[in-house]
C-alpha cells in the first residue's frame, strides 16, 4: 500500500538570533513564519549583512509503519540557507527539484521524540521587505 505525502507546517514559534557585522551584540526574538513572512517587522528596513539562525523545537511521535522518507523543505527562499542542524547533526541541504526556490533536507532516520531544527542563513545586504523564507514543513512519504 501506497501512502501519499503528508505535511507538517512548522510555522513557529523560532527562536531568532542575528549577529550583524561590525554590531557587538545579538539581536534575539521570537517569530512566527506566516506566508508570506514579513522581515521588516522584526529587522527593521535596512539591508543587513550578517549571520541570522533560526531555532525551533518540535516533537516527533513515530508513525506505524515507519515512513518511507521524512525530508524538511523549506520555500518561498530568497537564498539558501548555509546550514541546517536537526539536534547538533549537520544537515545536507539540496535545491528540491519540485518547486523553484525551495530547499529540501534528507531527515529519515535521524528524528527522536525532542526535536531542535536550526537554520543558518549568511546575510550579505539582505533586503529585509524580500521574504527570506515563506514555509518551513516537514513532508513525510509512507511505506
Amino acid at each position: 500500500m501506497t501512502r501519499e505525502s503528508h505535511q507538517i507546517r512548522l510555522a513557529g514559534p523560532w527562536e531568532v538570533s542575528l549577529t550583524v557585522e561590525g554590531e557587538k551584540e545579538v539581536a534575539s526574538f521570537h517569530v512566527i513564519i506566516r506566508n508570506p513572512f514579513d522581515w521588516t517587522n522584526s529587522l527593521g528596513d535596512r539591508p543587513i549583512t550578517g549571520v541570522l539562525r533560526i531555532e525551533r523545537r518540535f516533537n516527533w511521535t513515530f508513525p506505524e509503519p515507519p515512513p518511507r522518507v521524512v525530508e524538511l523543505r523549506i520555500g518561498g527562499l530568497s537564498q539558501r540557507p548555509a546550514a541546517a542542524e536537526l539536534n547538533g547533526v549537520q544537515l545536507k541541504i539540496a535545491d528540491s527539484g519540485h518547486e523553484p526556490n525551495e530547499s529540501v533536507v534528507e531527515m529519515t532516520g535521524l528524528l527522536k521524540n525532542s526535536n531542535r531544527l536550526a537554520l543558518v542563513f549568511e546575510l550579505s545586504g539582505l533586503d529585509p521587505t524580500k521574504a527570506l523564507l515563506n514555509t518551513v514543513f516537514i513532508s513525510i512519504t509512507g511505506p
